[in-house]
């Protein structure tokens, strides 16, 4: 019988304490409900503090792991000043596509749309977020998986080369597919860049400043993964937004537009999707206070002009 989502989120936690680790409900639970929301979820805050390895336990304990090929953890390095570091690039002379990892696990997620696959980009903010994943960042506000489309080089180039009698191996636009979920964790110190408004204006941001190292427990066996398809992660997905706290957003947004900043319809839906996806999981205030929190204030930064707009 197909599980509940509680059963599912009672395994989960089951499946991160047995490996010896610590995370509040709350944050699982969110975690859960932002990945339901958009398929791209930033983990801000110190290192060492469980980040990725929350993206990594969360997928192992529904059966998605790196030993099956479902799960792929990139590290960012400094020097990624464009696309071709995760998409790969084509050599015209040759006619061969030189792929990458990530495009490879894109193309592999598209053709087994049963499962779910789950890319974690490991200290993305080592490098201008921006300049290496600005084509996913597109893809990713199309509401119709359908046209997520990844272009890898153009049809005319594609043309010149066959009329050489070349054959490029992989297809010129790759399909980002509702099976595949991203995860990018951010280290907040001085080595790293500041996250722009495009980049927290996607995605809900998760922070990890402190652990309570008194409620980390013991190793245990490692409980069976609960297999879980796309289609049943899926089934827990609300699509019709909630609208019950449209008026604070509301407010909230006049509040902000008296400093120079104010919301767009893309914070307004996908708070409300949130809340959607969060009923039986966590409180409606909770759910909504994390949702300022997250979607909200990552947003207020600057010189002490903006310091009334904050305190109101």
């Amino acid at each position: 019988s197909r599980v509940t989502e509680l059963e599912l989120m009672g395994q989960i936690k089951k499946y991160i304490a047995a490996r010896g680790y610590y995370f509040p409900d709350e944050t699982i639970y969110n975690y859960h409900i932002c990945l339901k929301t958009r398929p791209f979820v930033i983990l801000a805050g110190l290192s060492g503090t469980g980040k990725s390895k929350l993206s990594q336990l969360y997928a192992e304990a529904i059966g998605h792991t790196v030993q099956n090929g479902h799960y792929l953890r990139l590290a960012v390095r400094p020097s990624w000043n464009d696309d071709r570091f995760l998409l790969g690039y084509l050599n015209t002379i040759t006619g061969e596509y030189v792929t990458e990892p990530a495009i490879e696990f894109v193309i592999q997620a598209e053709k087994d749309r049963d499962n779910l696959y789950f890319l974690c980009l490991d200290e993305m903010n080592l490098a201008h977020v921006e300049y290496y994943f600005s084509q996913f960042l597109s893809a990713l506000e199309e509401e119709n998986p359908a046209d997520r489309r990844i272009h890898l080089f153009s049809q005319i180039t594609q043309q010149r080369l066959e009329a050489q009698g070349k054959q490029i191996d992989v297809d010129r636009v790759a399909l980002v597919p509702a099976n595949l979920l991203f995860t990018g964790t951010i280290n907040v110190d001085e080595t790293t860049q500041q996250i722009s408004d495009k980049v927290i204006d996607r995605a809900n941001t998760l922070e990890f400043f402190e652990v309570d190292l008194a409620k980390v427990p013991d190793r245990q066996p490692t409980p069976e993964a609960l297999q879980i398809s796309a289609s049943t992660w899926r089934s827990f997905q609300a699509g019709k937004p909630d609208a019950a706290y449209r008026e604070r957003v509301i407010e909230i947004g006049k509040i902000l537009s008296k400093g120079g900043l104010g919301l767009g319809y893309r914070v307004l839906r996908e708070i409300e999707l949130y809340m959607a996806n969060s009923k039986g999981l966590l409180e409606p205030a909770v759910a909504f206070d994390l949702q300022v929190k997250q979607r909200i204030l990552p947003r207020l930064r600057g010189t002490q002009a903006i310091l009334n707009t904050l305190r109101e």
